[in-house]
């Protein structure tokens, strides 16, 4: 039986709210570890709570039922907490980015970069019908590659996007590939790093493909 794994970054004031659904195939014989494929992508416009929460339960648990969901839990908090009370904690997982937390964006991104080096590919927004979802496809890939790490003053690590971009959808991506791993896949970790910085543009490219 196939699962389905959410990645979800709730929206703020000026972003949209993110999901990304990943489908982990029920390992065979001649699979042992196959690599989840992407199913969905959306974008949602910042709405009431309620509302989102029925989307999920009108349109996306049917289609897709939900082994975990994961959540960005740093800023928005609230949303989380109504699906966990509602659905169960073993189906939600919380990530917090805020200082002294074990969630780090790097994290995220290693998550990220070694999938992609599991012969995972994106589908290719040529070959999507839905010239709706072929756009989120389009955004998608370009939201995840237009991240951005910078150094702060104490050395450190920084991850953001450009002036004027959203990462929404990047951001939904890297929990719903966090989620997989926490089901179970096998993957080579760390991320690849080239000259200490990650690359992604390249590993993004790798895993263009089709469905």
């Amino acid at each position: 039986m196939p699962r389905y794994i959410y990645g979800e970054d709730p929206a703020s004031q000026n972003d949209f709210f993110g999901i990304v659904i990943h489908e982990m195939p029920t390992p065979t014989k001649e699979i042992p570890k196959p690599v989840p494929f992407l199913r969905d992508v959306y974008a949602l416009n910042h709405t009431s709570f309620d509302k989102i929460i029925e989307f999920h339960t009108r349109v996306l648990f049917p289609k897709f039922p939900p082994s975990l969901m994961v959540f960005d839990y740093t800023n928005e908090r609230t949303f989380t907490d109504l699906m966990e009370s509602r659905f169960g904690k073993s189906r939600v997982t919380k990530i917090n980015f805020s200082a002294g937390t074990s969630g780090t964006k790097k994290m995220l991104k290693d998550d990220g970069l070694s999938i992609l080096k599991q012969e995972y590919k994106f589908p290719n927004p040529a070959n999507i019908k839905d010239p709706a979802k072929a756009k989120l496809e389009r955004e998608l890939i370009t939201q995840l590659k237009h991240e951005e790490m910078l150094l702060t003053p104490s050395g450190r690590e920084s991850f953001d996007h450009p002036t004027g971009r959203h990462n929404d959808m990047g951001i939904a991506w890297e929990l719903s590939i966090h989620g997989c791993i926490q089901l179970g896949l096998k993957i080579d970790l760390p991320g690849n790093h080239v000259g200490g910085q990650v690359n992604e543009t390249s590993e993004i490219n790798y895993a263009m493909g089709s469905f």
